[in-house]
Parts: C-alpha cells; sequence; structure tokens
C-alpha cells in the first residue's frame, strides 16, 4: 500500500495494555471450554445462504433468525417456532445481513437496495415467540455514485453490505456502503451522522471495506480490509466520536 498523508478522519492504532491482554487470554480460557463441550442441540439449516452468515442470535429471547431461501426463519434451541415469507424470489431478494440490535430490542435486516427492521412478540397463552412488525427504514437505500470521486464507473452505486452496532454506543450503527465507505448512523433519526471513504483511511482505489464489528463497549472498532490479501485491522473508535 502506498503511504499517504493522515487526513483528519483517519483512524490510529493503540496497542493493547496488560489489562486487555489478561482480558483477551481469559476470554480466551472460556471459548475454549466452551469448544470442549459436548454439542447439546443441533438445528439443520438447508441453504447454502446461511454458509456466509445470513442469520444472527437474540440472547435476550433466546432464539435464531435466519435466512432461508425466500423465508425468515424464527429458531428456539429446540425447533424452529415461526416463519414468514420474504418478499420478491430472485435477485432482489438477496440479504447480505442479519443483526440483532439490543439497544433498539429488534433484528436489522439489510438487503443490498434497503434496510429493514423486523420486531418480535411473545404469545400471551403459549408464552412462545412469533415474528411481529417488518418495516422497512425509508432513509437507508442505495444511492448512485454519479458524482463520488471514488466510483470505478459512471453507473456504479453503493449497494448495502454489512452492519454492526454495539450497546455501549447506544442509539448508533456502522453502515457498510459497497466497498468504499464507512457511515455512523444515528438511529432516532436513521440518517447518517458522519461518513468515512477509503481514502479517508489510506487505503487504495484497488482496496475493499468489507465486513465491520464494533466491540462490546464501543470502544474499537475491527474492519476487514481486503489488501492484496484479506487482513484484519483494529482500530481506535476516539476517531469516530461525532464532532
Amino acid at each position: 500500500m502506498d503511504e499517504q498523508p493522515a487526513t483528519e478522519n483517519a483512524f490510529t492504532y493503540s496497542p493493547p495494555t496488560l489489562n486487555q491482554l489478561q482480558s483477551d487470554n481469559d476470554e480466551c480460557d472460556s471459548i475454549e471450554k466452551a469448544l470442549c463441550t459436548p454439542c447439546e442441540q443441533q438445528i439443520f439449516l438447508s441453504t447454502a445462504q446461511v454458509q456466509y452468515g445470513l442469520f444472527d442470535v437474540c440472547d435476550k429471547y433466546n432464539v435464531i433468525l435466519a435466512k432461508e431461501d425466500d423465508k425468515l426463519k424464527l429458531f428456539n434451541h429446540q425447533k424452529q417456532i415461526d416463519e414468514r415469507p420474504w418478499g420478491e424470489v430472485g435477485r432482489n431478494n438477496y440479504a447480505t445481513c442479519i443483526h440483532w440490535c439490543s439497544f433498539l430490542d429488534i433484528f436489522l435486516i439489510l438487503y443490498r437496495f434497503k434496510l429493514y427492521t423486523l420486531s418480535l412478540k411473545r404469545n400471551s397463552k403459549t408464552s412462545e415467540l412469533k415474528f411481529d412488525d417488518l418495516k422497512m427504514v425509508s432513509s437507508i437505500r442505495v444511492y448512485s455514485l454519479k458524482h463520488d470521486t471514488t466510483q470505478r464507473a459512471g453507473n456504479a452505486t453503493e449497494l448495502l453490505r454489512f452492519l454492526t452496532t454495539s450497546p455501549g454506543l447506544s442509539g448508533y450503527l456502522y453502515l457498510n456502503r459497497g466497498y468504499r465507505r464507512i457511515e455512523l448512523v444515528n438511529t432516532n433519526s436513521w440518517r447518517s451522522q458522519r461518513g468515512w471513504s477509503k481514502f479517508d483511511l489510506d487505503y487504495g482505489e484497488r482496496d475493499e471495506i468489507r465486513s465491520i464489528k464494533l466491540s462490546y463497549e464501543g470502544t474499537y472498532l475491527a474492519m476487514n480490509i481486503q489488501w492484496n490479501m484479506i487482513v484484519w485491522i483494529l482500530l481506535t473508535y476516539e476517531h469516530m466520536m461525532i464532532n
């Protein structure tokens, strides 16, 4: 990667402290113990889409939401408990990310062109969870890159690809548009508060911004950047605060 001068919005990396390293080791020990624990239950999901992360787990209600072909399916730890058809079959039916948002108490379902919210409700008679409202967030949608200097072609569009939230950053989410841009979105208004292009992050035209994850406390943002090969970049959050 060619060296470029840092920009005002560029991220910087801070080495982890000893306490953070010790905490990470504790987490690794817990993960190792969990991996050595026998499996109690398996749920078979037939579609290849699930291999690419089109599901998420809701810890609050202990359920899993997954997309299979033209359906959204809800599972508890033993069985499927609900399903609903999903719109058009084919290209426009292609989802890119499902994410449980704890501070909004909803699932966020990201498609290539739009963002949807899906809430759950509990059956008063059986106490079993079911799907509730599915709504489109009209302000989050694909737009043309016609006037964007980072475009590769005149008809390029910023397809919606990944999003992430953190309970430690209540009210906000990060949205990945295409391979070039990350936006900080205020969920109270569902509008972009601030954005960063890959040039702000000192990456070149051929590089790609891929999946993004935010730590539980909202301290670190990790992004999967493709630069010659796929690498993980750990970035400090302090430069991403709203001015």
